[in-house]
């Protein structure tokens, strides 16, 4: 007899009850459950167990707390290590900054900032990427980016940190020293732009405000952006500039062959005033206070008090030196110092009066022995003045240096014209020389401490500045030198020349060259 097929309703009874149990326990977290059987247990009555109160103890029996023992190490068996949490200064950088073109690509507002040139470094202890943005952006120098890998990608935009320290005359200031005080690292010099001017550039750019004024040998006075190179406006002078411009507040005064004596407003680009001198002038203008100083190719010097506003000229004194005047003069305190080819004299700055002449060079002057022409016109070794010392170079190859009242302090002979400006920092006389030679002078003693070979003439004036000299030679090349043992940091090429000073403020550094071409480097 065959088997009769079993029910299945226990089954489906079992399944009924053991899924509202498997969903309680597996899907139902802890704390949902114990909020249910509490609200189980007020309803069917049941009040919670009372919590435990700690026994009143009387106030003169009360006990200070002792200190917690330390818990007894447990065996290393079985034992979970904690994680260490990671600093967030020291994860992967979030956004990798490099030179190549197929870089990192950044953008300001929904507009792309470009490929490259990007270039940074990462700063022990500290957890900001710094990059730098050549030329991109007028308003933009920096762009900072989180280490913290959580927070990938995290830009802020700050401006330029450095204080704006402007290089406004000849040398940078009216001593002549070319030392400026900026900070910068010469292995991260960047070329940011270059502008291409008309004519031959012998004199030195000057920097003020974000600009960059350059005189040319095309009759002209150029202002141009220092963010990008871009030429703002110019001026054709009267007759064809050698001399660097010296800025005063918002004019630009500078001379030309023609012997006119230019203000400029810097604003308009436009002629304010002009002072006829009828004789060439090539050297710089000097600004000493509100009194300007300048010498023109007949063996005068002219003094004149500028305005508050800068716009009109009160003659106040002139005088004559007796050789034509193809140097700056310097000033320092209530004096002015002048050099000719064969003396150098010092002046009361007030009155105009001689207080002294000392003789520098031997033998001919440099118009009569045919040594170094540029153009139709040759060009002289301006003094330099730190502190009490004056400095000032000689067409027979002699560095000469003398205390403020004319007393000489020391000769040193270098056995080679000398028509560069001496650059004085550090306690030391940084000198060209027509040979090749960069020569690094003790400036208490005139002891040489040491010699660079540039391989050609140097004719540009040094600049000094965070430890290092900069100098340009007539081979076309470029060198920063370290300034306490002469070793060679940065060699570049320009590529012509380089007879014009270099300047730099707010970290823009600009040289000229033979070329009519500017070059402008940011550290």
């Amino acid at each position: 007899m065959a088997k009769k097929p079993s029910s299945p309703l226990p089954f489906i009874i079992l399944l009924l009850v053991a899924t509202p149990v498997l969903i309680y326990y597996m899907a139902v977290p802890d704390y949902v459950r114990k909020d249910l059987w509490r609200a189980i247990d007020s309803w069917m009555g049941k009040e919670p167990p009372p919590k435990a109160t700690p026994k009143a103890v009387a106030p003169g029996k009360m006990k200070t707390p002792k200190a917690a023992e330390k818990p007894t190490p447990a065996s290393p068996v079985g034992r979970t290590r904690k994680k260490k949490r990671r600093r967030p200064g020291r994860g992967k950088v979030a956004l990798e900054v490099s030179s190549r073109p197929g870089g990192a690509r950044l953008y300001l507002g929904g507009t792309r900032l470009g490929k490259a040139p990007y270039k940074g470094r990462l700063r022990r202890g500290n957890r900001r990427f710094v990059a730098f943005l050549p030329g991109h952006h007028p308003d933009i120098r920096h762009l900072i980016f989180d280490r913290d890998p959580e927070m990938a990608l995290r830009a802020e935009i700050q401006p330029l940190p450095r204080k704006m320290t402007p290089w406004g005359l000849f040398r940078g200031d009216p001593g002549r020293t070319g030392f400026s005080s900026e900070t910068g690292d010469p292995k991260r010099m960047l070329q940011v732009w270059t502008a291409r001017l008309e004519g031959e550039i012998l004199a030195s750019p000057v920097q003020m405000d974000g600009k960059v004024y350059i005189s040319t040998d095309e009759l002209y006075l150029a202002c141009l952006d220092g963010a990008t190179g871009n030429i703002l406006w110019r001026i054709p002078g009267v007759g064809n500039t050698k001399a660097t411009a010296a800025l005063y507040k918002r004019f630009a005064i500078v001379g030309s062959s023609s012997g006119v004596l230019m203000g400029i407003r810097l604003d308009k680009g436009k002629v304010a005033w002009k002072e006829a001198l009828d004789v060439a002038v090539d050297a710089s203008p000097l600004i000493l206070g509100n009194r300007l100083v300048v010498g023109d190719y007949a063996g005068r010097l002219h003094a004149w008090t500028l305005r508050r506003s800068g716009k009109k000229l009160k003659s106040s004194w002139k005088m004559e030196v007796g050789g034509a005047i193809r140097a700056s003069p310097a000033g320092a305190g209530d004096r002015v110092f002048v050099a000719t080819d064969k003396k150098l004299f010092g002046i009361d700055a007030v009155s105009g009066r001689k207080l002294f002449q000392r003789p520098l060079a031997r033998g001919k002057s440099s118009s009569e022995s045919g040594v170094r022409t540029v153009g139709t016109r040759f060009l002289g070794s301006t003094p330099a003045v730190l502190g009490k010392i004056v400095v000032a170079g000689t067409i027979s190859g002699e560095v000469k240096a003398f205390r403020t009242d004319g007393n000489e302090l020391w000769t040193a002979s270098l056995r080679s014209p000398v028509y560069a400006s001496p650059a004085l920092a550090y306690r030391s006389a940084y000198v060209g020389t027509q040979s090749g030679l960069l020569v690094c002078l003790d400036l208490e003693s005139g002891s040489v401490l040491w010699k660079r070979k540039l391989g050609s003439s140097a004719f540009s004036s040094p600049l000094v500045a965070d430890g290092a000299v900069y100098v340009g030679t007539d081979a076309g090349l470029f060198y920063v030198l370290d300034a306490f043992d002469g070793s060679v940091i940065v060699k570049k090429k320009i590529g012509a020349p380089v007879r014009s000073s270099p300047s730099l403020s707010s970290g823009l550094l600009v040289v000229g060259a033979s070329d009519g071409q500017l070059h402008a480097y940011r550290f």
